[in-house]
């Protein structure tokens, strides 16, 4: 990539995290929220914030933008757009669902670094203080003695039968499961990424491992600002009227356009 490219990618990334940032506090804005539904309201906002922050975090870096590690953030914006989508569906329930099995998680953890760092003869007084802190901060969610921990899927069901019900079995099926095999480092990826052909014809053709140097891939990061954008969709059709804030899809078509542009304006003329 020549130097030109960069930047244009830095002054291009600035303009799409603003206009990433300006459609999420609009839909915020608009969203008429139940004061007295507390739960469901953290869980919607916060998943959809989590979404906003994982594109923009990911827009940053584009040192990343190759197949050692973006797909493991894909994958991880396709668990929250499934996720949201199947907690949409029954908002009350399932969103007290998601909290008490993440606050039974946080109960546990506790335990566990308290078994493994705060039980000794002469513990470390950091340790020691960070568990009290971390007690104090989940107490002030809900009390740890009311908590159950739920060893389990939180919701009671895979993730592919709730993408199934909410009718996203395509995108299961070609975006989560396919980035799966990078973020768990399974066979399929690493033998197309991690291991090269030996160059010696006695060897039997078996391969060696390698770090190839990727470069970024502006084409393959567009689908995190896919995914984004199909996340403020959801959020639009469940909890807007329609007096929407706009095309949800309206980050996606900006990066996606500036990438065009400039590549189109990089071929010679005929």
């Amino acid at each position: 990539m020549s130097e030109s490219f960069f930047g244009f990618l830095s002054k291009t990334v600035k303009e799409y995290i603003r206009a990433v940032h300006s459609a999420f506090d609009a839909r915020i804005d608009k969203w008429d929220i139940d004061v007295f539904d507390k739960e469901a309201n953290e869980v919607v906002g916060g998943l959809l914030a989590r979404q906003v922050s994982l594109a923009t975090t990911v827009a940053q870096s584009p040192a990343s933008w190759n197949m050692h590690l973006l797909p493991v953030v894909l994958r991880c914006m396709a668990d929250v757009y499934i996720t949201f989508c199947w907690i949409a569906k029954d908002v009350k329930q399932r969103s007290r669902q998601f909290i008490e099995y993440g606050l039974g998680q946080e109960k546990l953890a506790i335990e566990k670094h308290r078994e493994a760092w705060g039980s000794e003869s002469d513990p470390d007084p950091d340790v020691v203080e960070s568990i009290r802190i971390r007690e104090e901060l989940l107490d002030a969610e809900r009390y740890r003695f009311l908590l159950p921990v739920n060893l389990g899927s939180w919701s009671e069901m895979s993730i592919r039968d709730m993408a199934i019900e909410v009718g996203e079995k395509q995108f299961y099926d070609l975006v989560f499961t396919q980035f799966s095999a990078c973020l768990h480092s399974t066979w399929q990826h690493i033998w197309r990424m991690n291991l090269h052909p030996c160059a010696n014809p006695l060897h039997m053709g078996h391969r060696v491992p390698w770090d190839p140097n990727l470069p970024p891939e502006p084409e393959m990061f567009t689908n995190s600002a896919k995914y984004l954008c199909k996340t403020f969709a959801k959020f639009d059709s469940t909890f807007l009227s329609k007096d929407t804030p706009g095309d949800p899809y309206e980050c996606y078509d900006l990066i996606w356009n500036r990438f065009a542009d400039y590549f189109n304006a990089q071929q010679p003329a005929e």
